[in-house]
């Protein structure tokens, strides 16, 4: 609010629903791939274990890609449907918050699926090391870019967006390590997933209740 006004603080409030949505998007697959995967450890059942890490990582490359590659052509039609079309200003503030938090969706993505896999597959202090991470260093941006370097709200969002990416790395490494259940040993794209049906069940009532929220 300092550095940025009262319209780039209102720019970056706005940008809380989409955040949500993506969050509600995520959890049928973070809650029901999560139960089943407990499941499948409990029986002993590496290989569905890995099913459902290749069909989670590959699907938030997938869909983070997407809209991470459209970016550039929806920021603005949202941005102005979230201000309205009697304040350029901040629908201007917001486009520049939003591109670089839609070109980090990718990893915000894998963020949300690696680490709540992790929990459920016994690290859930690995997970908990991830956020702090992020937070810290998300901090530490923000008074680099924002106060530093003068780049106002486009700079905090791209110190956001870099925290997850460091974030994501983290897990990546340690998932590298071969200590969990499932990896990147023999890993393989796709989208395909035999359980889905009982994933989609499990996790469509956190979808339904965040979304509503």
């Amino acid at each position: 609010g300092q550095q940025v006004g009262k319209d780039g603080l209102a720019a970056v409030g706005l940008y809380g629903p989409v955040v949500i949505v993506f969050i509600a998007l995520t959890l049928p697959v973070m809650v029901g791939g999560g139960i089943l995967m407990g499941r499948y450890i409990g029986a002993g059942n590496h290989q569905n274990v890995q099913h459902i890490f290749q069909f989670a990582t590959t699907l938030a490359l997938v869909f983070g890609g997407i809209i991470a590659l459209s970016s550039p052509f929806l920021i603005e039609p949202v941005a102005g449907f979230l201000v309205g079309h009697d304040n350029m200003g901040l629908a201007k503030y917001l486009s520049d918050y939003m591109l670089w938090q839609w070109l980090a969706l990718p990893f915000f993505f894998l963020r949300m699926f690696w680490g709540n896999f992790i929990s459920n597959d016994s690290g859930p202090e690995i997970s908990r090391n991830a956020s702090l991470i992020g937070v810290v260093l998300n901090i530490i941006l923000d008074v680099v870019f924002v106060m530093g370097f003068h780049w106002g709200v486009a700079g905090a969002s791209l110190a956001t967006a870099i925290s997850i990416l460091i974030a994501a790395s983290y897990l990546f490494f340690h998932i590298q390590k071969g200590k969990n259940n499932f990896g990147f040993r023999h890993f393989q794209f796709t989208l395909k997933l035999s359980a889905w049906k009982e994933l989609v069940r499990f996790g469509i009532p956190s979808f339904a209740s965040e979304i509503s929220f």
